[in-house]
């Protein structure tokens, strides 16, 4: 079935996914993107991280908000850019650290980008 991704939608390459867990807290983390289709349908793009700690899993938004914020209009980016160079995600960061899941959304082009992060014990 054919997709049409937002720009976010390349992020979560294999290389993020799987990582191990050492000692201490990990966070599980994933992104979906939804977008209607054609016919109305809602299709979807997910990608999945094992964070090692809090730490890499706030980066791992930051450099995707990154990567994406180019293609967003400009409040948008602006918006996005100020959580992640701003005190948005360090707010995440502690709340991730009191063992407390987080997640963020971003719409553009008519579809939604959300990014959950649950804390687990290894």
């Amino acid at each position: 079935m054919p997709t049409h991704p937002l720009p976010l939608s390349t992020l979560g390459t294999a290389s993020l996914f799987n990582v191990p867990t050492t000692a201490g807290l990990g966070v599980l983390c994933a992104c979906v993107v939804a977008k209607p289709g054609p016919s109305g349908i809602t299709l979807c793009t997910t990608a999945q991280k094992r964070a090692r700690t809090p730490a890499e899993a706030i980066d791992w938004i930051r450099v995707a908000l990154r990567a994406a914020a180019p293609a967003l209009p400009p409040q948008k980016r602006r918006h996005v850019l100020s959580w992640a160079d701003g005190d948005g995600h360090r707010t995440a960061l502690s709340q991730l650290e009191r063992g407390e899941p987080y997640g963020i959304s971003v719409y553009a082009d008519g579809g939604k980008i959300t990014w959950k992060l649950t804390p687990h014990a290894p």
